[in-house]
């Protein structure tokens, strides 16, 4: 499924994957399961633990320094999944209890 998926998705922006278009409508549920500050030369991220994103592409969900900032370990959240420029799966239309961040 992985193989059949990858042909379709669009790739992420310049901003390193902070405007990547969603591959679907479907939303996604999960956990913040780790996030990593920033430091010199590398931004903050985090990823979030998703069993069906998972499945699909055998790895957490990748998630951008812009709403890193704004979660905490273990907070549940909903997603879309889009790819980033490595072709990983990026969350982006991040919420918290239906609040987007």
């Amino acid at each position: 499924r992985r193989g059949a998926l990858r042909g379709a998705m669009p790739w992420g922006g310049p901003d390193g994957g902070a405007s990547a278009m969603p591959i679907s409508e479907e939303q996604y549920h999960g956990v913040v399961k780790k996030l990593i500050p920033g430091a010199a030369g590398r931004h903050a991220h985090g990823f979030i633990e998703c069993e069906a994103v998972s499945s699909m592409f055998g790895r957490d969900v990748f998630v951008h320094d812009q709403l890193a900032a704004n979660l905490v370990v273990g907070q549940p959240v909903s997603f879309q999944v889009a790819l980033n420029s490595k072709g990983m799966p990026q969350a982006v239309g991040v919420s918290v209890d239906g609040a987007p961040l």
